[in-house]
């Protein structure tokens, strides 16, 4: 069975927790995916599981053997971690943007090297090196060249839309530093935190477990989105027309039921539409970003 098969392939409504799933939202995003090649996309192992907006969702082999894999915050890069062979004690960072390739790295000789995060403009990723004792976030250029250590932390990282900053979580509390001078702040209590495309807002998982928003000082901000209580990460589409993230199901029967759902939101209007549901052996809810061009990066892949 592959991995990344849910439950319910896509969902034609949301009945039955509540809300209307919004045919405008939805027609502007297949308008928007027909144009740009918006889409949703999910690795896990060999697989990346693609869902547009305009078509049919897709499965495509992933170009190197079993990789760890990040999506830029543009929507346009890519990165890879392999290892070429068993006897290949440090593996290959590749970047790639719109499935052409434009870096390669051999990686760092830390221990457990995996990059979660890029940014296009800044050119950088952010990696962790973990230990039985640590979990350490670092951030590099794609040539890996330039390093430098930033904090130890339980969360994932998000990137500034100007590549200089970064913010993460720290024993549930949410930090930014400006990777050039290392200078750190605390903003509030949550988890999860990501940066809007403008630069204006960091959503974040609340203490209650609510869809928050503040500013990039710490400012609590009222939205839409409000309501919703979040299993992962907000991630917000390249121009920061929508958010996607996955949100727990109230009931759960068995280990084929789905567990959570994957909802597009719009959060100038709070519209919301459910994309798919996730059971127990469905990718990672937290591991859904966007993309555009997606007709390139498919290209690039061999139909699963």
């Amino acid at each position: 069975m592959r991995s990344l098969i849910p439950s319910i392939s896509i969902l034609v409504g949301m009945c039955g927790c509540g809300r209307t799933d919004d045919e405008g939202l939805r027609r502007a995003l297949r308008i928007e995916s027909a144009k740009t090649g918006l889409a949703l996309i999910a690795a896990r192992g060999d697989q990346i599981h693609v869902i547009p907006f305009d078509a049919p969702e897709s499965y495509v082999r992933a170009p190197y053997r079993s990789p760890i894999v990040s999506f830029g915050k543009g929507g346009t890069m890519t990165s890879w971690w392999y290892r070429q062979d068993f006897l290949d004690p440090l593996g290959q960072l590749v970047i790639t943007e719109n499935g052409q390739t434009i870096s390669t790295a051999v990686s760092p000789r830390l221990s457990n090297f995996r990059p979660v995060a890029l940014t296009e403009v800044g050119k950088r990723v952010a990696f962790f090196s973990t230990s039985p004792q640590t979990n350490r976030l670092y951030w590099a250029s794609f040539d890996l060249s330039k390093s430098s250590p930033v904090d130890e932390l339980t969360g994932e990282p998000d990137w500034s839309p100007d590549g200089l900053s970064l913010v993460y979580e720290k024993k549930g509390q949410i930090y930014t530093v400006n990777v050039l001078t290392s200078s750190a702040h605390a903003l509030a209590f949550g988890r999860d935190p990501t940066w809007s495309p403008n630069g204006k807002w960091i959503s974040f998982v609340g203490t209650d477990g609510t869809a928050s928003l503040m500013t990039t000082d710490g400012k609590s901000a009222t939205w839409a989105l409000a309501k919703y209580k979040p299993a992962g990460p907000i991630r917000w589409s390249p121009d920061g027309s929508y958010v996607s993230f996955a949100e727990k199901l109230p009931v759960v029967y068995g280990l084929l039921d789905a567990v959570a759902r994957l909802l597009v939101c719009r959060p100038a209007d709070g519209a919301a539409i459910g994309i798919r549901e996730l059971n127990s052996e469905s990718a990672d809810s937290r591991s859904y970003f966007w993309i555009v061009n997606y007709h390139r990066f498919c290209n690039r892949c061999p139909l699963q």
